[in-house]
């Protein structure tokens, strides 16, 4: 099914502000202060801010670039 322009637009639009440094930075303080779970790739959310800070880059390429393809979610 084919995307309209404005629609793809509108999309893009939404994905830069979701990946704009400070919005990502948030999130990860929010997983840290609310307890959040370990990462099913092993990640403890204790290294989550480290890890951020050195990768942020990379993540926002990906995410925008739509390369971001992120480990199958267990169950809980």
């Amino acid at each position: 099914m084919a995307i309209c322009k404005e629609e793809r637009h509108r999309t893009q639009a939404l994905m830069e502000r979701i990946t704009y440094t400070l919005n990502l930075t948030e999130a990860c303080k929010k997983l840290v202060r609310n307890k959040g779970t370990d990462g099913v790739d092993g990640m403890k959310v204790e290294e989550l801010t480290g890890w951020l800070q050195t990768n942020i880059q990379q993540l926002q390429n990906q995410l925008l670039n739509e390369n971001y393809n992120p480990p199958l979610v267990r169950c809980v």
